[in-house]
């Protein structure tokens, strides 16, 4: 039995209208039509997550990666706020997806923090490693601060290392970065 729902029965099911709802169609005499409001839908017997549902209908192929909302919104199914987050492993190319990640991260370039934004909230995920650089964990993914602050600022992986200007390894504000050509200790 195939787990992945088809595009063909999910638009014989479902209805994408572009205000951003997902609507299904039941088989009456009026043939109504009821916008979906809940995190999971029922096809034949099986669940689906909603979010998926939309982007089969949406893109013409079930997803193979978990699809999320940008704006934190269950149900506004418009094209712009549903993602399929990068793939889990440390090869994320964060310049080939920098829109995705320039609305999943936010990068203050005076202060040099990095926050996660969710919603309308802000919450930091930095930690601090032993040696003194800060780093972040996204999508499976651990990164130097630094160097996802320089990717955000500029749009481009750094050609060279990246150094703090000032020496101080947690100090992550634009102006303190800068590229250099070689490192005593080449492991960062």
């Amino acid at each position: 039995m195939k787990n992945n729902l088809s595009f063909e029965v999910a638009k014989k099911i479902f209805f994408y209208a572009e205000d951003g709802n997902l609507y299904r169609r039941r088989e009456s005499p009026s043939k109504i039509i009821t916008r979906v409001f809940t995190k999971t839908v029922e096809v034949f017997g099986r669940g689906y997550p909603t979010s998926k549902v939309a982007w089969c209908v949406l893109y013409g192929e079930y997803p193979k990666e978990t699809v999320f909302f940008f704006s934190g919104e269950d149900g506004n199914f418009k094209k712009e706020n549903l993602y399929m987050k990068p793939i889990y492993s440390n090869e994320v190319d964060i310049v080939e997806n920098i829109d995705f990640f320039r609305k999943v991260v936010s990068y203050d370039s005076e202060t040099g923090k990095l926050s996660i934004i969710n919603n309308t909230r802000i919450g930091c995920f930095e930690t601090k490693k032993a040696e003194g650089y800060m780093a972040v964990s996204l999508f499976g993914q651990h990164l130097y601060s630094h160097r996802l602050a320089w990717i955000l600022f500029y749009g481009e992986q750094p050609k060279h290392f990246i150094d703090h200007i000032n020496g101080i390894r947690s100090d992550n504000r634009i102006h303190n970065l800068g590229e250099i050509y070689s490192l005593i200790d080449e492991s960062i």
